[in-house]
């Protein structure tokens, strides 16, 4: 279980956790008056979508499945949102290299 974004700087609390295993990626978000969504991915058939600015970096991320797409990681501050995006390529991958 790989487990790259678990809370961000948002006021009051809101959260996003991301879980990835073999046979699924799991978003959970909570927002700051506690209600929580659960989002599911199949990792094979999971890609990330990526937006960069020149003076910004990495400003925004998406996982897309099969015409579904939720917007990841916008509680991480920007310079700490390349490290994630890499461990979550990295979670993906080995998701998908596992064995059935």
């Amino acid at each position: 279980m790989i487990d790259p974004v678990k809370k961000g700087a948002q006021p009051a609390d809101a959260a996003q956790e991301i879980e990835v295993t073999r046979d699924r990626l799991t978003v959970r978000e909570t927002t700051p008056s506690g209600q929580q969504t659960e989002t599911i991915f199949n990792p094979y058939w999971t890609r990330l979508e990526i937006a960069r600015r020149p003076e910004y970096g990495l400003v925004g991320m998406r996982v897309a499945s099969l015409g579904s797409r939720l917007q990841i990681v916008r509680f991480v501050p920007l310079p700490q949102r390349e490290p994630v995006a890499t461990a979550l390529r990295v979670a993906l991958a080995e998701a998908r290299a596992a064995p059935v």
